[in-house]
């Protein structure tokens, strides 16, 4: 996580990258796409893609972005040389424990995260990076489950006002632990972490399209 904390050129670099090699770099039209690679002896992957089209200038959208991503949060650090107002609207950092249902059982997992936000004339990118771990699922306390993850927000003007925006997920799983039915755990979980990640941001460009319509940002 201290990574999100470097130089720009890296940012941007590393976005490119993750862009590129999973095919949004191109991309002009909306899209949706999960890849799972559940393993039972090596961290799985779970991949995460989405573009759409927002008919709103880049900017507000950006704004209200980052409004709805860290609305809830509260903010645990600054950078150095900024001041906390500064500082919130280009970084955040949070750890939080999120309840939820899936298949009528409870889940519970427990996040830690830090974020990141860059602005400049041409696109904004929110980086997101973090470690967590799953603590209840499938009826059943769980240990030794928890993941890495890596989450890009790019939001660029496809014409003016309307906006391009491309995220990219990625997370690798790794099961440490010892369980009956192991690859059935496996695969569950992959597939519920992979739903998770897609409500979450789909509620939050549902959110920013809610907002815009209603005149925020003003």
């Amino acid at each position: 996580m201290e990574r999100l904390h470097g130089g720009l050129g890296q940012l941007y670099a590393d976005t490119d990258r993750a862009l590129l090699t999973n095919g949004l770099g191109a991309l002009t039209s909306p899209c949706s796409l999960t890849n799972l690679s559940p393993l039972t002896n090596t961290p799985s992957r779970v991949e995460v893609l989405f573009s759409r089209i927002i008919p709103f200038d880049f900017k507000a959208v950006g704004d209200s972005s980052w409004h709805e991503m860290t609305k809830n949060y509260v903010e645990n650090a600054v950078e150095r040389r900024q001041s906390p107002r500064e500082s919130k609207a280009t970084a955040i950092s949070q750890a939080f424990t999120m309840e939820l249902e899936e298949e009528g059982s409870p889940v519970k997992i427990q996040f830690r995260y830090a974020g990141k936000r860059v602005v400049d004339n041409h696109r904004q990118v929110v980086v997101l990076s973090g470690q967590s771990q799953l603590l209840e699922a499938f009826g059943a306390v769980v240990s030794g489950v928890h993941f890495q993850e890596k989450h890009w927000l790019v939001l660029s003007e496809f014409s003016p006002g309307v906006t391009m925006v491309k995220v990219c997920m990625s997370m690798f799983v790794h099961f440490d632990c010892e369980l009956p039915n192991r690859q059935q755990f496996v695969d569950r979980t992959c597939q519920m972490l992979a739903k998770q990640k897609q409500m979450g941001f789909e509620s939050v460009l549902q959110g920013v399209e809610q907002s815009l319509l209603a005149g925020y940002p003003s």
